[in-house]
């Protein structure tokens, strides 16, 4: 099936949820088309990340992701600075509006920036098209169990869910127990993932490239060094030691938000593993690994944390839940990259044909506009529903 085709339509679909959302009067209004919209979110990631291997060669493939993964920091950026500016003033339900009518823009304009490459197979029927996808899963599920490589890039990727996960207490943290006014906390932070998350995400997939093409180790091996020796270490001095009245406190929360951009080494490695006919299935895999159990866990922990340190009478249950879950997620991370290790493929991207090839394809900045664009409206939307909520 054509991807490009599947990316407008879950793009389109989540977008007008995301409008229906916006009408909502009671939590029932609210809740039901937010569940839905994730079946439209479902369909971009692995099509776009499938896409990106047969765009470029093996050795730019961290950074080409990184690239991608960065919009949701635009997004989530945009988002926040938004709702500290304007969030009084146009309120959540003009919010959820303008994210579904520029959405919908979006997704009908992905057919004529992104071609597939890929040989499209003749129509199938239904029946067809569903004994495919089945074969396919199985497949996808057969693979992952006969390669520890990429069940540890999996493990990792769930680990990474389970930390990301407690970032929803974090502007309760600034404002409980920093001292910030919801205003502020949105400012900072969406200033922050907005110049450091964007310029960041890029750059670690870039260095993971270099790294792999002069050590001749996988790039995934980067992740383990980073979250090992920079992002625990960070991460606990910036939930338990920082003086927000200092210099200190914003290096360590820039330092804080940079360190996050890990996804792209281990996608590419993904990338890399996985054959090209059941890329967008794996990939898909590791999504889940990464917000159901990942982040859901993570989210739930910290919640219940908080929860059971303010019933306790404890005066900082922010910041025992933040960094108890960091404390348990990046050791986990760590471990699991650092044991991914396969060896480095010599060549991942299909051979050139008159269906695959780079000429087949619109400029490739064309391509990230549409694809990259996707996202960061993905995580606007997501950013404004959560200052909402």
């Amino acid at each position: 099936m054509n991807r490009a085709r599947l990316i407008a339509g879950g793009v389109c679909i989540w977008s007008l949820l995301t409008a229906a959302s916006g009408f909502a009067s009671n939590y029932a209004g609210l809740l039901v088309p937010r569940i839905f919209v994730g079946v439209g979110e479902s369909v971009l990631a692995p099509c776009s990340l499938s896409l990106i291997p047969e765009l470029f060669p093996a050795s730019l493939l961290a950074f080409a992701s990184g690239c991608y993964l960065s919009a949701p920091h635009v997004g989530s950026g945009v988002a926040h600075i938004l709702a500290g500016l304007t969030g009084d003033t146009l309120g959540w339900h003009a919010s959820f509006w303008m994210m579904g009518g520029a959405g919908l823009l979006l997704g009908i304009s992905v057919p004529f920036v992104v071609r597939d490459p890929r040989q499209q197979a003749a129509g199938l029927s239904l029946r067809e098209a569903a004994r495919k996808v089945c074969r396919s899963v199985r497949s996808s599920v057969e693979f992952v169990g006969g390669s520890p490589a990429t069940c540890y890039c999996i493990a990792g990727k769930f680990a990474l869910g389970f930390t990301i996960g407690c970032h929803a207490m974090v502007q309760p943290w600034l404002t409980n127990e920093r001292g910030f006014s919801r205003e502020e906390a949105d400012l900072a932070h969406g200033t922050l993932m907005l110049v450091i998350g964007v310029l960041s995400t890029p750059l670690v997939g870039f260095v993971a490239d270099q790294f792999a093409q002069r050590s001749g180790k996988p790039k995934i091996t980067l992740v383990a060094v980073q979250v090992a020796a920079f992002k625990l270490p960070v991460a606990l001095c910036f939930f338990c030691l920082a003086d927000p009245r200092s210099g200190s406190f914003w290096v360590l929360y820039a330092c804080f938000v940079a360190l996050q951009s890990v996804s792209a080494p281990v996608v590419a490695t993904l990338q890399q593993l996985s054959p090209p006919t059941l890329r967008g299935a794996i990939i898909g895999l590791a999504l889940m690994a990464l917000y159901l159990p990942g982040m859901g866990m993570g989210n739930l922990v910290a919640g219940l944390a908080v929860d059971h340190l303010t019933a306790a009478g404890y005066p900082y249950p922010y910041t025992v839940a933040l960094a108890s879950v960091y404390g348990i997620g990046c050791p986990l991370q760590a471990v699991s990259s650092a044991s991914a290790a396969p060896p480095e493929p010599t060549r991942t991207h299909p051979a050139p044909t008159p269906h695959s090839s780079l000429n087949a394809t619109p400029p490739l900045p064309q391509v990230f506009y549409s694809l990259a664009a996707c996202r960061f409206k993905q995580d606007l939307r997501l950013a404004s529903g959560a200052s909402a909520d």
